[in-house]
């Protein structure tokens, strides 16, 4: 009887082992797959470039001096796209500190753009901001991530 039971045990062991090996197996693989996928998406995707070169590629399409009312029909008509905040307040310029404040136009208006994967989900928002006369004046863009 003791024999049939450590024969039990030995093979629940042997099969939690297993298990155990398989488990590992699929998490690894399961880990390459996913940074494969994230080196190709970062590789193929617009957004993934630096923030400068999306902000120039988005000013093809939305050029310096266009009517904030024309921004916010293009983000209304976009898909992927969607405004995230409206501000009178103009936009704070890269570089500004509490102490010295550097403040560019006197509006902006803001929308999430986008998402890409960089092993991490990356999420794309840009900003433009608008002269007194609602002219655009500048392009920024920033990025979030999260698992």
């Amino acid at each position: 009887m003791i024999m049939i039971v450590i024969r039990l045990c030995a093979i629940i062991l042997a099969i939690t082992l297993l298990l155990g090996l398989l488990a590992v197996s699929f998490v690894s693989s399961f880990l390459i797959h996913n940074y494969v996928i994230s080196v190709i998406s970062t590789t193929f995707s617009p957004l993934a470039k630096p923030n400068e070169d999306v902000a120039k590629d988005l000013e093809k399409f939305t050029p310096i001096g266009i009517q904030k009312n024309e921004i916010l029909d293009i983000i209304e008509k976009n898909d992927g796209w969607r405004q995230s905040s409206t501000s009178n307040r103009g936009h704070l310029a890269p570089g500004s500190t509490l102490d010295n404040p550097i403040v560019i136009g006197v509006e902006s208006v803001s929308a999430h753009i986008g998402t890409y994967t960089n092993f991490f989900l990356m999420h794309v928002y840009s900003t433009w901001v608008f002269d007194e006369n609602s002219k655009l004046v500048a392009i920024f863009v920033s990025r979030g991530g999260a698992w």
